[in-house]
Protein backbone atom coordinates (compact mmCIF):
# COMPACT_ATOMS: atom_id res chain seq x y z
CA UNK A 1 0.00 0.00 0.00
CA UNK A 2 2.78 2.19 0.65
CA UNK A 3 4.44 1.69 -2.92
CA UNK A 4 0.74 1.85 -4.55
CA UNK A 5 -1.61 4.32 -2.92
CA UNK A 6 -4.67 3.43 -1.83
CA UNK A 7 -5.98 0.14 -2.98
CA UNK A 8 -9.38 -1.46 -2.92
CA UNK A 9 -9.12 -4.72 -0.89
CA UNK A 10 -9.28 -7.12 -4.36
CA UNK A 11 -5.99 -5.06 -5.91
CA UNK A 12 -4.27 -5.78 -2.59
CA UNK A 13 -4.98 -9.32 -3.02
CA UNK A 14 -3.95 -9.94 -6.18
CA UNK A 15 -0.45 -7.89 -5.45
CA UNK A 16 0.08 -9.61 -2.12
CA UNK A 17 -1.19 -13.10 -4.10
CA UNK A 18 -3.01 -13.16 -0.24
CA UNK A 19 -6.77 -14.90 -0.75
CA UNK A 20 -9.48 -12.45 -0.50
CA UNK A 21 -10.01 -13.90 3.34
CA UNK A 22 -6.42 -13.58 4.02
CA UNK A 23 -6.29 -10.22 3.32
CA UNK A 24 -9.45 -9.11 5.25
CA UNK A 25 -7.84 -10.66 8.29
CA UNK A 26 -4.42 -9.15 8.25
CA UNK A 27 -6.06 -5.97 7.30
CA UNK A 28 -8.33 -5.47 9.99
CA UNK A 29 -5.38 -6.27 12.35
CA UNK A 30 -3.75 -3.39 11.13
CA UNK A 31 -6.74 -1.74 11.13
CA UNK A 32 -6.85 -2.37 14.68
CA UNK A 33 -4.10 -1.26 15.92
CA UNK A 34 -3.82 1.77 13.86
CA UNK A 35 -1.43 1.38 10.99
CA UNK A 36 -3.82 1.08 7.74
CA UNK A 37 -7.25 3.28 7.27
CA UNK A 38 -10.03 2.05 4.98
CA UNK A 39 -13.31 3.63 3.99
CA UNK A 40 -16.08 3.05 1.28
CA UNK A 41 -15.06 2.80 -2.78
CA UNK A 42 -16.60 5.61 -3.99
CA UNK A 43 -17.07 3.56 -7.48
CA UNK A 44 -18.20 0.12 -5.50
CA UNK A 45 -20.41 0.95 -2.20
CA UNK A 46 -19.41 -2.93 -1.77
CA UNK A 47 -15.60 -2.81 -1.97
CA UNK A 48 -13.08 -1.14 0.65
CA UNK A 49 -10.43 1.18 0.52
CA UNK A 50 -7.55 1.04 2.67
CA UNK A 51 -3.98 3.23 2.96
CA UNK A 52 -1.31 3.11 5.28
CA UNK A 53 -2.01 5.74 7.90
CA UNK A 54 0.73 7.84 9.14
CA UNK A 55 1.39 6.10 12.69
CA UNK A 56 3.07 3.59 9.92
CA UNK A 57 5.55 5.49 8.48
CA UNK A 58 8.18 4.60 11.38
CA UNK A 59 7.71 0.79 11.13
CA UNK A 60 7.72 1.55 6.86
CA UNK A 61 11.02 3.51 7.36
CA UNK A 62 12.61 0.28 9.83
CA UNK A 63 11.27 -2.35 6.88
CA UNK A 64 13.15 -0.74 4.39
CA UNK A 65 16.52 -0.64 6.30
CA UNK A 66 15.88 -4.53 6.81
CA UNK A 67 15.16 -4.49 3.32
CA UNK A 68 18.22 -2.96 2.03
CA UNK A 69 20.19 -4.89 4.57
CA UNK A 70 19.17 -8.19 2.94
CA UNK A 71 19.47 -6.70 0.08
CA UNK A 72 23.33 -5.99 0.12
CA UNK A 73 23.55 -8.84 1.97
CA UNK A 74 21.71 -11.43 -0.87
CA UNK A 75 23.68 -9.46 -3.52
CA UNK A 76 27.38 -9.65 -1.90
CA UNK A 77 29.75 -9.18 -4.75
CA UNK A 78 27.51 -9.79 -7.47
CA UNK A 79 27.34 -7.87 -10.92
CA UNK A 80 24.63 -5.61 -12.12
CA UNK A 81 24.03 -7.98 -14.40
CA UNK A 82 24.01 -10.84 -12.40
CA UNK A 83 21.83 -9.15 -9.39
CA UNK A 84 19.39 -8.00 -12.21
CA UNK A 85 18.89 -11.50 -13.84
CA UNK A 86 18.43 -13.38 -10.27
CA UNK A 87 15.62 -10.68 -9.66
CA UNK A 88 13.84 -11.50 -13.04
CA UNK A 89 14.35 -15.20 -12.36
CA UNK A 90 12.68 -14.76 -8.63
CA UNK A 91 9.82 -12.30 -10.34
CA UNK A 92 9.13 -15.47 -12.57
CA UNK A 93 9.07 -18.40 -9.89
CA UNK A 94 6.69 -15.85 -7.99
CA UNK A 95 4.14 -15.08 -10.86
CA UNK A 96 4.74 -18.92 -11.39
CA UNK A 97 3.05 -19.66 -7.90
CA UNK A 98 0.36 -17.25 -7.89
CA UNK A 99 -0.84 -18.34 -11.00
CA UNK A 100 -0.95 -21.58 -9.73
CA UNK A 101 -2.52 -20.75 -6.76
CA UNK A 102 -5.35 -18.39 -8.55
CA UNK A 103 -5.62 -21.25 -10.99
CA UNK A 104 -6.49 -23.81 -8.19
CA UNK A 105 -8.63 -21.34 -6.67
CA UNK A 106 -10.76 -21.33 -9.67
CA UNK A 107 -10.81 -24.31 -9.94
CA UNK A 108 -12.26 -25.12 -6.53
CA UNK A 109 -14.22 -21.83 -6.89
CA UNK A 110 -15.87 -23.80 -10.31
CA UNK A 111 -16.57 -27.42 -8.18
CA UNK A 112 -18.56 -25.92 -5.84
Amino acid sequence: MSRFGPLNQNELSDLTGFGAMSAARVLKNLEAVGLVSGSTDPNDRRARIVQVTQKAAPLLTALKDVGDEMDAVTRGDMSNEDWTSLQSMLQTVRENHLTAYRNRRAAEDASE
